[in-house]
């Protein structure tokens, strides 16, 4: 499911690295239903010892300029959350419903609008375009961690990979396969 937001402030100004308050305000937001936020926060979803939380989250976007270290949204941004769990996009459109006045950082702003959708892939095979950067790595046994390209072979095996031990992590038996690594 996915979830729309629109955030309206005279301004929003926040350091250039501000994922860390995106998170806050998820979590604050899923704090009316207090034992699912610190079962997503502490554990996620186990698997092959890793915890996957099952949402993502892009940067804001809309109108900006960057001053001092610190980006500056003229008026508004806009967010979108999405995630394989319904509760979770629910209990956040509920929040936000119930409370549009946020906490970014040390400053307020308003939800002007909040819009959930339940979009489905239907087909085999789709293009998918992502809104941040995809990082894929692998850490090696002394701590190092190697950066691996996209031309690289390995990258796409391990996003395939990666996809497989999510899918099992949310219960399903079956693996991910005839997936094109093109």
């Amino acid at each position: 499911m996915q979830l729309f937001l629109s955030i309206k402030a005279d301004t929003i100004n926040l350091p250039i690295a501000y994922r860390t308050i995106q998170h806050g305000l998820l979590y604050r937001a899923l704090s009316t239903d207090s034992e699912f936020a610190t079962q997503l926060h502490n554990e996620g979803r186990l698997t092959e010892d890793r915890s996957y939380k099952h949402f993502t989250f892009s940067p804001f976007r809309g109108n900006y300029v960057i001053q001092n270290k610190r980006i500056i949204f003229q008026q508004a941004c806009s967010m979108e959350i999405r995630s394989t769990d319904p509760h979770f996009i629910e209990t956040l459109a509920q929040a936000f419903a119930d409370e549009s006045i946020i906490q970014l950082g040390s400053q307020y702003a308003t939800i002007s609008r909040c819009i959930v959708s339940d979009q489905h892939i239907a087909t085999s095979q789709a293009v998918i375009q992502t809104l941040s950067p995809v990082v894929v790595y692998h850490t090696l046994p002394d701590g190092h961690t190697v950066f691996l390209s996209p031309e690289d072979a390995a990258f796409c095996a391990s996003l395939v990979h990666n996809a497989q031990r999510k899918w099992r992590s949310l219960g399903n038996a079956m693996w991910l396969t005839n997936l094109d690594n093109s």
